[in-house]
């Protein structure tokens, strides 16, 4: 499978938006993180270049994984339970205070960008099992 890269405004220019993954490379706007409400099932949601509603959800508190940490060159990779989408919270936190990009690997559905990979700086975050497609650029 491969990836195509876009800026925010290129997403949302395409016609047909809820099929394939996308990766978005853009600067956060502002956020909204909630660990209690959903049943349980942590959220973040945050906003990429003033007009990409992203939203990336951990596992429910009731079926949190043991903690376990995914190897990825050049990265250090959470993979999302609740305590990790509050470390997420906190780094792209950081991002919209220092007004840098983040990429986001997701899946585009009914207006929002369903967040199933986040990179800040050296720090990944991991949501729904995501895997790694490969990206126009890389080859196998």
């Amino acid at each position: 499978m491969t990836m195509k890269t876009l800026t925010v405004e290129q997403l949302l220019e395409l016609e047909d938006k809820e099929n394939g993954s996308f990766r978005i490379d853009g600067t956060p706007t502002g956020m909204y993180a909630d660990r209690v409400s959903y049943g349980n099932r942590p959220t973040l949601v945050f906003i990429l270049d003033d007009e990409l509603p992203c939203k990336a959800t951990s596992y429910p508190y009731s079926s949190a994984p043991s903690q376990k940490e995914a190897r990825i060159p050049g990265q250090r990779c959470f993979l999302a339970d609740n305590e990790d989408l509050a470390i997420a919270a906190a780094f792209l936190d950081q991002a919209i205070r220092n007004k840098s990009k983040v990429t986001v690997h997701g899946k585009y559905v009914s207006d929002v960008l369903l967040v199933e990979h986040l990179k800040i700086e050296n720090f990944g975050f991991s949501f729904s099992d995501y895997k790694f497609p490969l990206t126009e650029n890389e080859t196998s």
